[in-house]
């Protein structure tokens, strides 16, 4: 064995002898070495024992120990070592065979985060530690000296509210999350953003969805489930939506947004009140003979009333039924909108405006919320040369021949064509009804303010505000209409052209076998959005206009940095800047609610092909386009809300 061993002896250091000689001169011997800051101590020189010595042990390093003024006692491992250490022949040095105690400087109390929060916690997930603070005290060197903090300010605690979504364990200090969500961590505050938000009447819950937790550990849809029922959701998990998301999650890597994970019951609205007419009215394309082939010439009249008949009666709205939501709590349910309806020209309300009677003899026409009865211009044989453009600024119009080549008919109220319109124009506020066809093959336009009735039409060009209902065939038509299209009881064949509707389609036989491009899209009016989109425009180029003028978006720098004899009309100009802020925050919120309905409205609306529908048609809905490749027999198209997609169905 070495007979001494002062290897890797530390600098910052000063030896201390152990006090005094050993009882016999030959037995082992240390020296001890104390760190400049006095708080370790550990062996700088060790004597083996001589011939006939005393060799180490751990009572004679405590006595050296003691003899050198040590008070505080040896750590019982740093002594196993220094012996087995001995025993191997290795070096003493650099073990810390005593500490002193280090000053405890104030530190408030803070939160270690704990996970990865950019991926989910579930209820009970740990995400955050709290340390307690810490109160300052005095340290205590080897050699005696004391240790003051720096920091002697009292120390401060944090609260951990569950509002935030996390709840404290006191038993082991972890702050746990309490729904599902995405953990957000500062030393002095933790929160669990919801990943499952519910609408406003809280009948659907949806959520994002990724493939594993923070702890990497994989999201299940029995964890979803669990999930749902922390919020006390009564309503089953939508596994397909859940199993769907989640394999797409772990298929992409990405976060799967807006995925509907349960679904209530909302209320349906009562019928809203309505018009009964009491008089027969005129069929819009014919009527169906024996055999179910169609009478084109057997039309009906049109409706029209004798002096003192009752002809109309005003039905109160209903009453709705209520729905659930995902507590399984009742929704109340509106009841329907009442219908309005005042006596116009030549009508007398009865029983208290619910049943109107005829003062003359007349067409019924409902313009807006007004029932009147007018009389009708006439005109024997066709709009032609012989009778010239026919404009009337009241009343309907009756033609009783054909609107030829290039001629115009306006008309405040309805137009009735007996016969066909030949590549002309005629506009009407009421409807317009054609007993024959629309042959436009020279250009023409039909508009309306409320519908469009004709037997067949080619190369027509027809605008309506109510529906457009052709008897027989539509070819190579350009269509818009805010209302359905229907062509169903002759034919019903709708091929070529693009044809717009509001309310949707319904027709035998869509496209041709031949592949022949036939675009039926839905478009529903905003006549709103673009007034509120350009006043969100202007606002918009105001504040830029603004904030190049500041030269900084914060207020605080702007006034410092202001001359005070400016800075009452820079003020004036920052809230100015903080109303139209205020304004075009709500119109974006305006515009977000006005695009939801909208697609709640497109779900509305839906095409319906009573016998084939064929490849070469384009079906447009909310901005999705539906291609067909391959016939597709008795079939539904439709947008669907929660997809977002144009869909098939059976009828």
């Amino acid at each position: 064995m070495a007979s001494e061993d002062s290897r890797d002896k530390p600098q910052t250091c000063a030896d201390i002898p152990d006090g005094g000689g050993s009882p016999g001169g030959a037995d082992a011997r240390v020296r001890f070495c104390l760190s400049e800051d006095g708080l370790k101590l550990g062996i700088s020189r060790y004597t083996p024992p001589g011939p006939g010595g005393a060799p180490l042990t751990r009572a004679r390093i405590r006595e050296s120990l003691a003899r050198a003024g040590i008070s505080q006692p040896p750590s019982e491992a740093a002594l196993d070592k220094i012996l087995r250490n001995i025993a191997e022949d290795k070096p003493v040095t650099g073990i810390t065979l005593v500490r002193g105690k280090p000053a405890v400087e104030s530190r408030d109390a803070f939160l270690e985060p704990m996970g990865d929060h950019g991926r989910p916690v579930f209820h009970g997930d740990i995400v955050a530690l709290k340390h307690a603070p810490e109160k300052p005290e005095d340290g205590l060197t080897l050699d005696g000296r004391v240790l003051t903090p720096a920091n002697r300010a009292p120390a401060k605690d944090l609260e951990v509210p569950r509002a935030d979504n996390v709840a404290l364990n006191p038993a082991d200090d972890t702050v746990r999350a309490q729904v599902y969500g995405l953990a957000e961590v500062t030393p002095q505050r933790a929160v669990v953003r919801p990943l499952i938000t519910l609408n406003e009447n809280k009948t659907e819950a949806r959520a994002v969805i990724m493939a594993t937790d923070s702890l990497d550990r994989p999201v299940t849809a029995e964890r979803l489930a669990r999930a749902l029922k922390v919020l006390r959701i009564s309503r089953p998990l939508l596994r397909e939506n859940a199993e769907q998301a989640l394999a797409l999650a772990r298929e992409t890597g990405q976060p799967q947004q807006d995925v509907v994970l349960a679904l209530g019951a909302p209320p349906k609205p009562g019928k809203d009140g309505w018009l009964e007419l009491l008089i027969r009215s005129r069929d819009l394309v014919g009527t169906e003979a024996q055999g179910g082939r169609l009478d084109y010439r057997e039309r009906g009249s049109h409706p029209s009333v004798e002096k003192g008949r009752q002809f109309a009666r005003l039905h109160p709205p209903a009453s709705g039924e209520e729905g659930l939501d995902l507590f399984d709590q009742p929704i109340a349910a509106s009841s329907g909108q009442s219908l309005e309806i005042t006596a116009g020209e030549g009508v007398t309300a009865l029983e208290g405006g619910a049943l109107f009677q005829a003062e003359v003899d007349g067409m019924v026409v409902v313009q807006g919320q007004v029932l009147s009865i007018t009389d009708s211009v006439v005109v024997p044989g066709d709009v032609s040369l012989s009778s010239g453009n026919i404009r009337v600024d009241k009343g309907s119009v009756e033609v009783q021949g054909s609107v030829r080549d290039g001629f115009e008919v306006h008309s405040a109220g309805h137009v009735v064509v007996r016969e066909v319109v030949e590549s002309a124009r005629v506009e009407a506020q009421g409807n317009v009804e054609v007993g024959g066809g629309i042959l436009m093959s020279k250009g023409g336009l039909i508009r309306a303010g409320g519908h469009v009735t004709a037997q067949f039409a080619t190369n027509a060009r027809i605008q309506a505000e109510g529906d457009v209902v052709i008897g027989n065939e539509i070819t190579h038509c350009a269509i818009r209409t805010q209302g359905q299209i229907l062509a169903v009881k002759g034919k019903g064949i709708v091929q070529g052209g693009t044809l717009v509707c509001g309310k949707g389609l319904e027709c035998n036989e869509l496209g041709s076998p031949l592949g022949v491009a036939t675009v039926v899209g839905v478009s529903i009016q905003a006549d709103g959005d673009q007034a509120v989109l350009e006043e969100r425009g202007a606002i918009k180029k105001e504040l830029e206009r603004i904030d190049a003028s500041l030269g900084c978006a914060d207020p605080r720098v702007i006034l410092e940095r202001t001359p005070p004899e400016k800075r009452e009309a820079v003020l004036r100009l920052l809230r100015y800047r903080m109303k139209r802020w205020e304004r075009f925050r709500e119109i974006t919120q305006i515009l977000a609610e006005a695009l939801r309905k909208r697609r709640q409205e497109f779900a509305l609306a839906k095409i319906r092909v009573r016998r084939v529908a064929h490849p070469g048609v384009s079906i447009k809905i909310a901005g999705r386009t539906l291609t067909l490749t391959a016939p597709v027999e008795r079939s539904s198209f439709h947008y669907d809300d929660q997809t977002r997609e144009i869909v098939v169905g059976n009828l």
